[in-house]
C-alpha cells in the first residue's frame, strides 16, 4: 500500500505543467539515483532562459543586499510566524 506522501506525490505529479515535466524529471533522478546534493536539486529548477522582468527583479534584490537593505532570516521568520 502507497503512503500518504507517496499519493500526494502522485497527485502532484498529474498537476505539473507539461513543460515542466524535463525539469521534474530530473530533480527526481538525481534523488533517486542519490545524487542529491544542493546544487544537484537546484540547477535544473533554473534552467530556463530568465524573462526581462525576472533579470531586473534579481538585479534590483542584488543591489537591495548590496547595499545592506536586506532583512535577517531570524527577523523574517518572526514576521511571518515561522
Amino acid at each position: 500500500m502507497a503512503s500518504a506522501a507517496r499519493k500526494e506525490i502522485y497527485a502532484l505529479v498529474d498537476k505539473v505543467p507539461e513543460w515542466r515535466l524535463k525539469t521534474l524529471a530530473k530533480l527526481i533522478r538525481a534523488i533517486v539515483e542519490e545524487e542529491a546534493d544542493e546544487e544537484t536539486i537546484i540547477e535544473p529548477l533554473y534552467d530556463e532562459e530568465l524573462t526581462e522582468e525576472e533579470r531586473q527583479a534579481l538585479s534590483t534584490a542584488e543591489a537591495d543586499i548590496a547595499a545592506g537593505r536586506g532583512k535577517p532570516w531570524e527577523q523574517v521568520k518572526r514576521e511571518l510566524g515561522l
